[in-house]
């Protein structure tokens, strides 16, 4: 009978369950790293070259292997810390030798040397595809020296996928930083093509986060510390004013285990509100050590993500210590007790204009109830009544303001922003006069046929799309700084920095990495120099959310994330005549009538359209 079902050769099965286990170079670091520290290694080095796709290297100088279990390491689901089912409840340690090894044997050529303090000699194994080569005595120091080259060398396709040197040594720098935080009391030291990128001796975490990160951090620093019968909790947190518009510099252990937990996090941004801005990301490292029967690793395959028994009992507790520490610091903000709770301010009847008043006037008069005896027909009329009267006045010549937006993710969702957009449908020549704003988010141009609807935040966000992707492209001018600025990055922003420096260039900035440091000396001709920092950031953070094929691909999203940086504020209030520039530089923008995110930026209702809408209004 004809089967059409078979067992899998144990090569290729062994090539399928490695592809799942090490996706890329910085999960054999991970891996690899993890093992030496549970062969409590007290001295770590970590070599790389060419993002780890030629080698990665780890010396240490843990307690080393038998010449059996050099051997059994490489077997299939071999492991040091699980005996029993018990064992899978109360395991502490990362995993000592075995598991990850036989995946990473099946991929790569991999040579061990290893030996333990009660024996002369070592023990040297190669192997490859699963096969070992070699297995002899060996002449080398208590420890382990294991080296892994030519990664998925029998998988060329799988080789294929993996990304630039520049975002794999990214992913591995990451990873190594983790690794460093976790375990303070360990030297490591780290070389990527023989070029030594960190020299970390053995000390305590504050220590170590000012040499793994950067000197700026000393003044940063705030210990935090809770101690209950379900959790401990102690680390540092930053200081409100140190928080920055990139993520990557937050972590979280739990028992010396780093982890992701946006439930956690939120707690932690929770803590900081008031303090810091809704975009802004506040600096912590912190440890939390808890039983192990009340967690659960196991799911997911990297064990990063994990699941607690009761969130929300740490989450409290999280919460409430970074308060304590804040407050502590005298660093939450005061209540004034002095401030009147009535708001007589805002009352309809205050003698107060909108000059004094500001946004708040207009926050209090948008929500004010209507009396209920009037009509919305009236209302409709009064509208238009307004409108038509409104008068031929002297109007100072201003240019758009551009002002900071939140930095949000912005997506391409609309096969409009792919497609040549329609003949121009815009009517020409509408004076300022003819403009009116709503709510300050909406403008109203009176037209011939009736009434043209502008999302403004919506089209200036599209005309500087336009404008700074042709700037990519055919290259801006620049304005050279009166004082040339360094950019305080981190070791992974910085890759991030040379790799979009290119197209960085090209919208006009000077910027160049000289020793350590990176320095702008020149920026776009119409631009501020005071924003600098944080427009780099800004690109820096949009572009850790993006996955990019080719430099199209990126600089459309570096043309996305200034145009959400420099776009209309919310609430902006314009003049006519900046309304009538806005339109006018609109009416020649490709891709006029869709917003980045695939809606509609104008809308146009006609005088009979108008004339419906009052006609059927019910009373």
């Amino acid at each position: 009978m004809y089967a059409t079902i078979h067992i899998l050769p144990d090569n290729i099965a062994n090539q399928i369950a490695a592809g799942e286990v090490i996706q890329r170079p910085a999960a054999v670091v991970k891996e690899l790293l993890e093992n030496a520290i549970d062969a409590q290694a007290k001295k770590i080095q970590l070599f790389i070259e060419d993002a780890g796709k030629n080698i990665i290297q780890v010396i240490d100088n843990g307690i080393g292997m038998s010449a059996i279990d050099a051997q059994m390491c490489f077997e299939k689901h071999a492991t040091s810390k699980i005996k029993t089912t018990k064992d899978l409840l109360h395991t502490y340690s990362m995993g000592f030798r075995g598991e990850a090894l036989a995946s990473i044997a099946a991929i790569a050529q991999v040579t061990l040397k290893t030996r333990i303090a009660t024996e002369e000699i070592g023990i040297k194994i190669q192997i490859a595809n699963n096969k070992i080569h070699t297995h002899e005595p060996h002449t080398t120091t208590v420890g382990t020296n294991i080296s892994v080259k030519n990664l998925f060398f029998n998988i060329p396709t799988r080789r294929n996928f993996l990304k630039s040197n520049t975002v794999e040594t990214r992913y591995i720098i990451e990873t190594f930083q983790r690794i460093a935080l976790s375990r303070p009391d360990i030297q490591f030291t780290y070389y990527q093509n023989n070029k030594e990128i960190y020299q970390l001796p053995s000390t305590k975490l504050s220590h170590r986060i000012i040499h793994l990160l950067g000197k700026e951090y000393q003044k940063q620093l705030i210990p935090c510390q809770e101690n209950t019968d379900y959790v401990k909790i102690q680390g540092y947190i930053g200081r409100p004013q140190g928080a920055k518009k990139t993520r990557g510099e937050q972590f979280f252990f739990v028992n010396k285990r780093f982890i992701k937990n946006h439930y956690l996090h939120h707690a932690v941004k929770n803590a900081f509100e008031g303090l810091i801005a809704q975009e802004a990301f506040p600096f912590y490292v912190l440890c939390l050590e808890i039983d192990p029967k009340h967690i659960d690793f196991n799911i997911h395959p990297t064990k990063i993500d994990i699941q607690f028994d009761n969130e929300k009992m740490i989450y409290n507790t999280l919460k409430a210590c970074i308060k304590k520490a804040l407050a502590i610091h005298n660093i939450l903000p005061s209540i004034d007790f002095e401030q009147s709770v009535n708001f007589n301010a805002f009352q309809p009847n205050s003698t107060h204009t909108r000059d004094t008043l500001g946004e708040k006037m207009q926050n209090y008069t948008q929500f004010k109830n209507q009396p209920s005896s009037e009509k919305k027909g009236d209302h409709w009329c009064q509208f238009l009544e307004k409108f038509h009267q409104i008068t031929d006045h002297a109007i100072q010549d201003h240019t758009l303001v551009v002002e900071e937006a939140q930095t949000e993710m912005v997506t391409l969702t609309s096969k409009a922003n792919n497609q040549n957009t329609k003949k121009n449908s815009l009517e020409e020549n509408i004076s300022a006069q003819n403009f009116l704003q709503i709510n300050h988010q909406y403008i109203i141009g009176r037209t011939t046929k009736g009434l043209l609807l502008i999302d403004q935040i919506a089209a200036h966000e599209r005309i500087l799309y336009e404008k700074y992707l042709q700037q990519i492209q055919k290259k801006k001018a620049t304005q050279s700084c009166l004082y040339e600025e360094p950019i305080v990055l981190n070791t992974i922003d910085e890759n991030i920095l040379q790799e979009i420096q290119e197209d960085m260039i090209a919208l006009g900035f000077q910027i160049n990495k000289q020793d350590q440091t990176w320095i702008v000396s020149g920026y776009p001709v119409d631009w501020e120099a005071s924003s600098i920092q944080s427009v780099i950031e800004t690109m820096i953070e949009q572009y850790k959310e993006g996955i990019y094929h080719n430099a199209w691909d990126r600089q459309k999203k570096i043309a996305q994330t200034l145009a959400k940086k420099n776009k209309i504020k919310q609430g902006k209030s314009l003049t006519p005549k900046e309304m009538q520039t806005l339109y006018n530089t609109l009416q020649h923008t490709p891709h006029q009538h869709y917003a980045l995110n695939g809606k509609k930026i104008f809308k146009e209702v006609s005088s009979q359209q108008l004339q419906t809408i009052l006609q059927t209004e019910t009373y």
